[in-house]
């Protein structure tokens, strides 16, 4: 079983969603995750993810969570101590294409919520918000990490960042080479897929599996062009 901390709506509903918000993604770690991989959890916001794949991984592996929003990583901090949970790594710094200080606009500050942005103001969708709050923020890559030995070589990498996803993948041009990898899910959405999908299949990735949100799904039921509603994509070697 596992516990979360509920304390705001979004927390509760996190919580509540956490094997139904999106079926894919825990279907995907139920199948690939096994004791001793490294999965990388990009956008971890509160955690569910992130202990959902520390229950396969360790012992033998860990999880490195990698979440900006100061306020969710508090709440995933204190999520991984109530389940008693070893072998999670939390990283606050956010994750681009280069290494440099930015700013880190967060649309709510609530914890659980989500939606903040990395260098601007734009919403996931394009539409420009006003930040609750700035903070000046320590953007790396996931190369840079690793050519340091900062964090271990991944196995597997889940990557759900409000629409920055283009950015993060521009920023591991080394790690996707890395042997190890077998698996990587993005969420893409409908602007970003082609781009995304070209950028990885340059590197020798193609895409072997798509599936939507819960959200999504019941969009297209009631009659939405699948192409313009945002899916994750998994993403296999050539």
């Amino acid at each position: 079983m596992i516990q979360m901390v509920a304390e705001t709506p979004h927390e509760k509903w996190r919580a509540e969603t956490m094997f139904t918000k999106e079926p894919g993604t825990v279907a995907w770690i139920q199948r690939e995750c096994q004791p001793g991989d490294v999965f990388y959890d990009i956008g971890a916001n509160v955690g569910q993810y992130t202990l959902m794949a520390a229950r396969q991984v360790v012992p033998g592996g860990c999880v490195v969570a990698f979440e900006p929003h100061l306020v969710n990583a508090m709440s995933l901090l204190r999520n991984v101590a109530l389940n008693k949970m070893a072998g999670v790594t939390v990283i606050t710094s956010a994750l681009d294409k280069m290494q440099a200080f930015l700013s880190f606009h967060y649309q709510q500050i609530a914890a659980g919520s989500s939606g903040s942005q990395l260098g601007h103001t734009r919403d996931e969708v394009g539409e420009t918000f006003t930040p609750a709050v700035t903070e000046l923020k320590h953007a790396t890559t996931l190369d840079a990490l690793l050519a340091d030995d900062v964090i271990p070589v991944p196995s597997l990498i889940k990557i759900d960042v409000d629409g920055n996803e283009f950015l993060v993948l521009q920023g591991m041009d080394r790690t996707l080479r890395q042997p190890r990898l077998r698996s990587i899910q993005v969420e893409v959405h409908p602007s970003s897929h082609a781009k995304v999908t070209a950028f990885l299949s340059a590197h020798e990735w193609q895409e072997v599996e798509t599936h939507y949100t819960a959200g999504g799904q019941a969009e297209i039921d009631k009659g939405a062009d699948p192409a313009k509603v945002f899916r994750n994509v998994i993403y296999g070697r050539l």
